[in-house]
């Protein structure tokens, strides 16, 4: 997503205009005691979710604070982003093409999503569940497959 910022303030502007960016889905403060400790889907505050609240990631055009877009260098993945902070990535996708891409970006193991029995790989691969699981497809397929029971889910469109 390319962001061309036509907020109020001289922040948003020299901050996002033009950049590649990519956004979570909740609509959250970026003030309360929660967010200030990067929990932000416990938002105090919390507004909604992108889609939802407000219009989402298909729509033409989003209204959303900068504080809800997050700056990404051009030619970066989710995949290579989540590595930089210390993720390992279990890629779930359909297409040899999208899971061999998903395999040079660095994941540890790119699963198709047709296996029939896709929540037994996930768990071959990390036998103690999913931590973190980031759906970007929104299919019951993909949307989080052994995640443990401690484990967080986000929605993430780009």
């Amino acid at each position: 997503m390319r962001v061309e910022a036509c907020g109020v303030g001289l922040t948003v502007l020299n901050y996002m205009n033009g950049n590649h960016s990519r956004r979570p889905e909740d609509l959250f403060c970026d003030d309360c005691d929660l967010c200030r400790l990067a929990h932000e889907p416990l938002c105090r505050r919390l507004r909604g979710q992108v889609g939802v609240a407000a219009d989402g990631g298909y729509a033409e055009y989003l209204a959303l604070p900068a504080r809800n877009f997050l700056p990404v260098p051009e030619g970066v993945s989710v995949v290579q982003m989540a590595r930089e902070f210390g993720g390992a990535v279990i890629a779930i996708d359909r297409g040899t093409h999208k899971l061999k891409a998903v395999s040079e970006f660095g994941a540890l193991a790119a699963l198709d999503a047709d296996t029939p029995d896709l929540s037994d790989c996930v768990r071959a691969v990390a036998p103690g569940g999913v931590g973190v699981a980031i759906d970007l497809v929104g299919t019951a397929q993909t949307s989080a497959p052994a995640s443990r029971r401690s484990g967080r889910a986000a929605g993430w469109s780009s």
